[in-house]
């Protein structure tokens, strides 16, 4: 959500001398050659492409002005009302 920095915490294996980065790992950023910073720029740009078209379909087609960032969250929220879902039909199936 934004800006951010951290303290890198480095363990080094004394068998096989690999380092180990625990806070990359835990954020998903182990082995990457991105920052959050530059993940966030990638994401956006990547987003706003499709999102962007379908905003201006919509404003075309059926006359709805709604931004590229409101097409994201929409669609964001759309897909937790699924998951949700999906997982109300799991549970009830598998307990």
């Amino acid at each position: 959500e934004g800006e951010g920095s951290y303290p890198a915490v480095r363990y080094r294996c004394s068998e096989c001398a690999k380092d180990h980065y625990p806070v990359e790992k835990a954020n998903g950023l182990e082995g990457d050659q991105f920052t959050t910073g530059a993940k966030a720029v990638i994401a956006d740009a990547a987003a706003d492409l499709p999102y962007a078209h379908v905003s201006a379909k919509l404003g075309q087609s059926r006359a709805i002005c709604v931004s590229a960032k409101e097409v994201d969250r929409t669609a964001r929220e759309v897909a937790n009302w699924r998951a949700e879902e999906e997982k109300l039909l799991v549970d009830a199936e598998f307990g």
